[in-house]
């Protein structure tokens, strides 16, 4: 029986986990998969019922698994991430525990930055084939010969919803949305179409706002422009509260299978990727948002910046894009969308998703069949 480890040495990235265990399994592999405790207990694997075991591991007893005979069973062992973040730093996991475990035809990988493959010198795993990235604008922004693997599948049993209910839901997921963005641009919405649509974010930063609040509060006050900004703060925070709350719902951070069902309950996805802001930057030429893959993976359209659609290959036929930080127009095409018109989307974004599953899978065949054949003919 041929298998594969897959192992995800950090405490996220969960969500590439189901994805990449179905494309193994689509070329007859079983998977058995290694997760850190804390996203183990997260559930990423909750409606996919895969043929191999699902395992945790505590950090300190990683060398020792790896190391162990046990390991030889393997076929490849699959490193989800290559880069290991701790200790406020990030170094290539191999070099972390020390050695290349001793599986039949070696290691694969995938790195999320891929910058990160010429800061850790990690020529040799590339000139051999055995890295990946998960998007195929991270192959044509880089000099190297690297390859898409992009993971989004997650459900076996995926709800989709036939058309839409009384109001156009939305859902916001990750820490880079600019939620003051989002709340000015509902804001500015006439009141009949805010009646018309809701709004739910997921993310852990959904508690930034009460923890500047607590902090403007905790700390002395002691110069005068200080107190200004904080009430010019505090003003924007209550003038937007209204509107929020009966608008914005933040979940805040949720495990997986609560994840999957908000998801499926959403008519639109809004990415708040913006072009022009720093902190974004690296989503358009060095790492995929994961939101990408949960976009295709769940068939839901989504409102985009336009030039971040570009990006990601979206298009107008398969989601609604908006210019700079302006998302009252795309918000209210959204809300007058008609059925018909939301379907034909879909289908389209069916496709998009069909196009990078088939390119990723013959990517990762193609690389499989090769190293094997070489290997063997070392034997």
């Amino acid at each position: 029986m041929n298998r594969i480890l897959l192992l995800e040495p950090n405490s996220y990235h969960g969500e590439v986990l189901p994805g990449l265990t179905k494309y193994f399994e689509d070329i007859g592999y079983v998977v058995d998969v290694y997760l850190q405790k804390k996203v183990y207990e997260e559930q990423p694997f909750c409606r996919y019922l895969h043929s191999g075991k699902l395992l945790s591991y505590n950090m300190e007893n990683i060398r020792e698994i790896l190391s162990a005979d046990t390991i030889r069973k393997y076929d490849f062992l699959v490193l989800s991430s290559m880069e290991y973040g701790h200790d406020g730093k990030i170094e290539r996991f191999l070099d972390y525990i020390g050695f290349i475990p001793d599986t039949k035809y070696g290691v694969l990988g995938i790195y999320h930055t891929v910058t990160f493959i010429d800061e850790f010198k990690d020529t040799a795993l590339l000139d051999e084939g055995r890295l990946f990235c998960l998007s195929e604008f991270q192959v044509q922004n880089n000099m190297f010969k690297l390859r898409m693997l992009n993971p989004h599948y997650f459900c076996n049993d995926l709800k989709l919803l036939s058309d839409f209910q009384d109001k156009r839901k939305f859902l916001v997921i990750g820490n880079a949305a600019e939620l003051q963005i989002l709340a000015d641009n509902v804001h500015s919405l006439d009141q009949k179409l805010r009646d018309e649509i809701s709004i739910k974010y997921i993310g852990g930063g959904s508690t930034a706002i009460i923890n500047q609040i607590r902090l403007f509060i905790r700390n002395p006050i002691k110069h005068v422009d200080f107190i200004g900004r904080t009430i010019k703060f505090l003003k924007s925070h209550l003038k937007n509260n209204l509107n929020e709350s009966n608008v914005i719902s933040k979940l805040g951070r949720l495990c997986f299978c609560d994840m999957y069902a908000e998801i499926e309950n959403t008519d639109f996805i809004i990415v708040m990727i913006d072009k022009d802001n720093p902190k974004h930057q690296h989503y358009l030429n060095k790492v995929t948002s994961g939101i990408f893959q949960i976009i295709i993976g769940f068939h839901k359209p989504c409102i985009i910046q336009k030039d971040v659609a570009d990006v990601y290959g979206f298009t107008e036929q398969n989601s609604i894009t908006y210019e700079k930080k302006n998302l009252c127009p795309a918000i209210t095409r959204a809300i007058q969308m008609t059925d018909l018109e939301y379907q034909y989307m879909r289908c389209n974004l069916d496709n998009l998703e069909k196009q990078i599953y088939h390119k990723s899978l013959e990517n990762l065949k193609l690389q499989i069949s090769r190293l094997q054949t070489e290997m063997s003919q070392l034997i």
